[in-house]
């Protein structure tokens, strides 16, 4: 099939771009009875840390969430050289991670601002150039991982091969959701009446159905090589977060989008140019936490995206459509008022706890406004202690 040559429109802005590395300010620290240490609190994060550290409130540090994997080479964690593991592409590292040390979840690491030259000497030059509140405002609003050389702890998703056409194309975004730590202002006094959609937050692989009308513009970013999808009006494709994967390769998300028919049933949406987001959950999908029998696995969507509007669809009508193609979507949980669902932090975590569509301990809920479709992620504390994350 030639390709278009129409220009395609600006692709979208990248939503939720998490800071792994970032300057934060200790908003609080409290003693944990008979011990040499101290609950250390940034934002919605609490961290075990020696009391002869000296962290206290109003100190600014440099704060590294879960997830973050530092390189071995970082002298700064040379003294955790026997908790250093391998990431999925083999590089030897520190994956920062969920813990319980006397009886307090434990999640994250921080160094003083001092210690990490790095960030020390960008900060010093913003301040110089800006002014101290100026200058601290712009240094706290930046992100450190690039810099540092830190990278999101992977682990191996599947080890079949998967023939790839490329990247994922870039006319939808790759689902992101923020964690609740990280969003404060959820529990502010005039939001505390605002709606939520509440579904469960399943642990899988990010996939993506795309269709493409033949005069699509977006057609002329795509290759045109053996492995694509034709079909009468078009093209359908399917990706993960890294590769936009060939129909002929030995891979289980064409596997899973041919046996759920998902290929049929998103040119029945109605939507010219689509995308139809969700989660690959299966035997050999992460650790599979969900428990599937070997050799099982199945899509699970929890969002449309009108790829030539450039946004979502509104919760309800994507609902309608599940419900109207039967699609395999996410569990809903229900829609609730903040201020009836939980009044801080500690209340919504609990929230996040509970049984999972497949019988096990879920890894958590996620929230969608309904006032502007904006989405959280609460991830279950014994979850996270569970699985090791």
């Amino acid at each position: 099939m030639p390709q278009n040559t129409n220009t395609a429109p600006a692709a979208h802005a990248a939503p939720n771009i998490r800071k792994l590395v970032s300057i934060r300010r200790i908003s609080h620290t409290s003693r944990i009875p008979r011990t040499r240490f101290a609950r250390v609190s940034v934002d919605g994060w609490s961290v075990v840390e020696r009391t002869s550290r000296g962290y206290s409130a109003g100190q600014l540090v440099v704060f590294f969430e879960i997830d973050s994997f530092i390189p071995a080479t970082d002298d700064r964690i040379w003294e955790l050289h026997q908790y250093f593991v391998e990431d999925a592409l083999g590089r030897k590292g520190l994956r920062v991670r969920s813990c319980s040390a006397y009886g307090v979840m434990s999640q994250g690491m921080m160094f003083r601002v001092e210690d990490v030259r790095e960030v020390s000497e960008e900060l010093e030059r913003l301040v110089a150039k800006h002014g101290p509140q100026e200058g601290t405002k712009m240094a706290m609003e930046m992100s450190f991982e690039d810099l540092l050389g830190v990278t999101k702890w992977e682990l191996p998703v599947h080890a079949a091969v998967e023939g790839s056409l490329g990247p994922p194309p870039d006319f939808f975004p790759m689902p992101g959701y923020l964690r609740a730590q990280n969003k404060p202002s959820l529990f502010d006094k005039d939001k505390m009446a605002n709606m939520y959609h509440v579904t469960e937050k399943l642990d899988g692989d990010t996939m993506v159905v795309y269709h493409l009308s033949k005069d699509s513009p977006w057609n002329h970013s795509l290759p045109t090589t053996e492995g694509v999808h034709w079909v009468e009006d078009g093209r359908i494709g399917v990706c993960n977060r890294r590769a936009d994967i060939a129909e002929d390769s030995q891979s289980i998300f064409w596997e899973a989008a041919h046996k759920q028919n998902l290929l049929d049933k998103i040119q029945k949406m109605g939507i010219r140019d689509v995308a139809l987001l969700g989660e690959l959950c299966g035997s050999t999908v992460l650790k599979n936490t969900m428990d599937f029998p070997e050799g099982e696995h199945e899509f699970f969507a929890f969002d449309i995206y009108d790829i030539g509007k450039q946004k979502s669809l509104p919760f309800e009508e994507t609902q309608a459509i599940f419900k109207r193609l039967d699609i395999p979507h996410v569990p809903v949980l229900g829609r609730v008022r903040m201020c009836d669902f939980a009044r801080n932090l500690n209340e919504l975590l609990r929230k996040a706890e509970g049984t999972g569509c497949m019988g096990q301990n879920r890894e958590g809920i996620v929230l969608t406004s309904v006032k502007d479709g904006s989405q959280t992620k609460v991830i279950s504390n014994s979850w996270l202690l569970e699985k090791g994350m």
